[in-house]
């Protein structure tokens, strides 16, 4: 019976060492429990002129009401609700086009957890102006003269490579007219140019007028704007 203890005591023994050897071979450390993203702030203007390019930056606000940017995180994705009207980079980077109207940016991230955000962003016309109209002659050989005066807000010298002009007179017409005809045709940064008067004839007297206007700026844009006028 001694023996049998004793050789059971041994093994005992052993088991304890073989224990603690794997113990110390392979410590368990403690769990770390990620942070949890609750919100994105999208920040970055409201509006943007056409042409015009703005960084767009992220901010996620953590469960523990910490924030930190999320700029520089591989999981965070950019997009745009009109990307023929904005555009956005993968960094946040937003270029307004020739267009105008409202698009909303997007940033979302994807792990730990799914959050996203969103700005609304109001695309502004680059090129904004004003009709003066003057008539002579009765019908049916009536003619309009127009002085136009345009306005540029995007801060790109734009020069004028195209302009016609349309009647509502219950038939339709207009005139056209190149460059070259135009005059001075240069439009400065944030800066006004008032064309030379524009006469064109109909046929009988109109009651509403398109001016349609194409530009292209120093950096190879184009721009389009239309001006309206009751008459």
């Amino acid at each position: 019976m001694r023996m049998r203890t004793v050789l059971y005591g041994s093994l005992a023994m052993a088991a304890v060492g073989l224990l603690a050897a794997c113990s110390e071979d392979t410590p368990t450390k403690p769990s770390q429990p990620g942070a949890t993203f609750v919100s994105i702030q999208v920040m970055g203007p409201d509006s943007l002129v056409a042409g015009q390019s703005a960084q767009f930056v992220a901010n996620i606000q953590q469960a523990d009401g910490t924030t930190k940017s999320a700029t520089s995180m591989p999981n965070l994705r950019w997009r745009s609700s009109i990307p023929t009207l904005l555009s956005v980079s993968s960094s946040g980077l937003a270029t307004a086009t020739w267009g105008f109207g409202e698009a909303v940016i997007t940033a979302d991230f994807t792990s730990p957890t799914f959050v996203q955000g969103t700005r609304v962003v109001s695309i502004l016309r680059a090129v904004t102006g004003t009709i003066e109209v003057s008539q002579s002659g009765t019908e049916p050989h009536v003619s309009y003269v127009f002085a136009l005066k345009l306005t540029e807000s995007a801060g790109v010298p734009k020069t004028v490579t195209d302009l016609s002009i349309t009647f509502d007179d219950g038939w339709g017409g207009g005139c056209n007219w190149f460059p070259y005809k135009l005059g001075p045709t240069r439009l400065p940064a944030n800066g006004t140019l008032a064309l030379e008067p524009l006469t064109c004839d109909v046929y009988q007297k109109a009651f509403e007028v398109v001016v349609s206007i194409t530009f292209t700026d120093d950096n190879g844009r184009m721009t389009y704007v239309e001006l309206y006028r009751v008459l």
